[in-house]
């Protein structure tokens, strides 16, 4: 068993209230839940994507795929081929030497 020491804390009562909704879902004292909330926030050093943060990043990927897909598109349109020139590209295909 880890060794233990008593450390005062406050704790606003709205935060109070959903941890001890939270603790009696997983039948736990709030010591046990605050335990293993901070072993967490230490565990991840604080590197916790909200999900503000989360949908920005959703958002950006979103952007960034609608912006290659016009650029792809953009570059078939400038090389595309006419159906004349796909016709004589197919001719002079055939006429390339069998190997």
């Amino acid at each position: 068993m880890t060794k233990s020491e008593m450390v005062g804390l406050r704790v606003p009562t709205d935060l109070l209230e959903k941890i001890d909704a939270q603790r009696g879902k997983e039948s736990i004292d709030r010591s046990t839940f605050i335990i293993r909330a901070l072993r967490y926030w230490t565990a991840v050093e604080g590197n916790i994507t909200t999900d503000h943060e989360f949908m920005k990043r959703l958002e950006d990927i979103e952007n960034n795929v609608n912006k290659i897909t016009e650029d792809v598109n953009t570059i078939k349109q400038l090389y595309e081929l006419s159906s004349d020139q796909q016709k004589a590209i197919n001719a002079l295909v055939k006429l390339l030497p069998k190997r």
